[in-house]
């Protein structure tokens, strides 16, 4: 199984049990994609968005259980089976990086060259130069909320 939460309230239920976390081979980054024609037609959803969503990682960094909480509700109020505890273990491994930093590119570039190496892109992007990984909008919120 592979995924959290679903991953940790399984082995909370006695449903499975953990057989190799694999995290610390690879730190997948959560990543924000938009539409370039939205993104320049309509720039105010993407800032609406991203005031949220930061307001979400201050919350995650400075009151982790008070995330966990949020996060347990949103789930049961979706009709998952989450409990507080389970929750509170997924949040403590959450890690967290909202911006495009040269360590998420390089980390970006590696998981290509591997990819490339397996057959499954024929091409390898460099996504240290390429116009496509922009966090601007993102860090132009951020500043605006003295992030």
């Amino acid at each position: 199984m592979v995924g959290e939460p679903q991953s940790t309230i399984a082995e909370s239920a006695g449903k499975v049990r953990r057989l190799e976390n694999l995290c610390k081979y690879d730190k997948t980054r959560m990543m924000h994609i938009g539409n370039p024609k939205t993104i320049k037609n309509k720039p105010e959803l993407y800032v609406k968005y991203f005031k949220g969503w930061l307001k979400g990682q201050q919350l995650l960094k400075n009151n982790p259980d008070k995330y966990a909480e949020v996060y347990t509700q949103a789930l049961q109020a979706r009709g998952d089976k989450a409990k507080l505890k389970d929750m509170k273990k997924v949040v403590r491994k959450l890690k967290s990086e909202p911006f495009v930093t040269a360590e998420v590119k390089n980390y970006l570039n590696d998981m290509a060259a591997k990819q490339k190496k397996l057959g499954w892109i024929k091409k390898h992007p460099d996504f240290t130069n390429i116009p496509m990984v922009d966090d601007s909008i993102l860090r132009k919120v951020a500043k605006g909320m003295n992030y």
